[in-house]
């Protein structure tokens, strides 16, 4: 009886697994992305207000320094992501094809 529940189960799981794993990794790299798009656009944003001063040139020059370094923090997380998606793949053909063995 419990072996009749558990086998849809684990096909449920086995199809949806690589459905998880991508929304995953497409999460982690669009993330990045975000950050960088609110930052540039409040960037762009900020000399059109008329709040001028040292504080907004202070913030304007803080988030200019900041664009470099999240440029290369998101390429270093791309970089992770095109590992863990290689292991991901490797690891799901390794479970596919791992029950042919030619011994």
């Amino acid at each position: 009886m419990v072996g009749m529940l558990l086998v849809p189960i684990e096909i449920l799981a086995y199809c949806f697994k690589p459905i998880s794993v991508f929304c995953r990794l497409f999460s982690n790299m669009m993330s990045g992305h975000a950050i960088l798009k609110v930052i540039v656009g409040a960037l762009a944003a900020m000399p059109l207000t008329n709040c001028g001063g040292f504080y907004a040139s202070l913030t304007v020059s803080f988030f200019t320094s900041m664009i470099v370094p999240l440029f290369v923090l998101e390429f270093m997380v791309g970089i992770i992501q095109a590992y863990v998606f290689v292991v991901i793949i490797c690891l799901f053909i390794k479970d596919t094809m791992g029950h042919y063995n030619r011994h």
